[in-house]
């Protein structure tokens, strides 16, 4: 049976899009997330963009740097890493 191709040719609603640092930093910037800070756990390590004012002992919402989705962090699992 030969190989055929399955995905489709044009990507379906609300699919992914590959956003570039640029919009990243934009979409960060509109939800008031100016702060950078690099979180740990023993299962995850995120860089995140969040509101200066954010209770980083509670829930707060950040942007991946990364991906720039936007995520709802439970601060309390986690450590941020101080580089000065």
């Amino acid at each position: 049976m030969p190989y055929t191709d399955r995905r489709p040719a044009t990507p379906e609603p609300g699919a992914a899009k590959l956003m570039t640092p640029a919009t990243i930093a934009a979409a960060a910037s509109a939800r008031g997330h100016h702060r950078r800070g690099f979180f740990t756990s023993q299962q995850y390590d995120l860089d995140l963009l969040y509101s200066p004012d954010a209770d980083l002992d509670g829930t707060f919402g950040a942007t991946d740097v990364e991906t720039g989705e936007l995520l709802l962090v439970r601060g309390w699992l986690f450590c941020l890493r101080d580089d000065g």
